[in-house]
């Protein structure tokens, strides 16, 4: 049985402004929230925005947005002009995380957070799930012509080797694209990065990203 909530005007529906303290888990479900009034006046404290719980809730009820581990997402992108993008070093065969210090945004954060100037996602949620991360990228790459780049998703600093992409450089000036994509399974705290592999060549190579964006969900 559906049970109806109906706040008009200045009421409130359900009040967790006082941020309440669950201890294991709470579960909120099979409410429809109606009326003009506010639904829910939430935590004010770990919280997300555009969310009212706490990742201790698991709500599912009409009229309000679902809560749960089943829906944690999170983005982050490059915000900086297109046309320079952000240089990086590439000085040995050793893979490493492309990122920036600067013009990078997070967005849409849900049971995820971003740390190292926004270049990483991190899972905040409470259970263990799987996500399907989608990245776009545009590179290039100077002084390495003929060699060979390797592109993937890391989890906690490990490169996640199914999702590797691999461009071959075939002059100073040529910009490609780079998608990649697969589906991991996180534990809480888990950090997402993307990095560059050198396959080939040596010596000291210029990798500038033009554009990036990085999707999990």
């Amino acid at each position: 049985m559906v049970v109806r909530i109906e706040s008009n005007g200045t009421e409130i529906g359900i009040d967790v402004s006082t941020n309440p303290t669950i201890v294991n888990d709470a579960t909120l479900s099979q409410l429809s929230f109606v009326g003009d009034g506010q639904f829910i006046d939430g935590y004010t404290t770990g919280s997300y925005t555009g969310f009212s719980f706490t990742k201790d809730w698991n709500v599912n009820c009409s009229g309000i947005p679902f809560e749960s581990d089943q829906v944690a997402a999170g983005n982050i992108y490059y915000s900086g002009t297109l046309t320079t993008g952000y240089p990086q070093t590439i000085s040995s065969g050793a893979p490493v995380q492309i990122k920036s210090a600067t013009d990078f945004v997070a967005t849409d954060l849900f049971r995820f957070r971003a740390e190292d100037n926004n270049n990483d996602l991190i899972y905040e949620g409470k259970k263990r799930r799987n996500v399907q991360i989608n990245v776009s990228l545009s590179i290039r790459v100077t002084d390495a012509v003929n060699d060979f780049y390797a592109f993937a998703i890391a989890k906690n600093g490990s490169l996640v080797l199914e999702t590797n992409s691999v461009v071959q450089i075939a002059s100073n000036t040529q910009i490609q694209n780079v998608a990649l994509n697969g589906i991991l399974t996180l534990e809480p705290g888990d950090r997402i990065e993307i990095f560059a592999d050198r396959l080939t060549g040596s010596g000291t190579d210029g990798l500038v990203v033009f554009s990036e964006n990085v999707s999990v969900r």
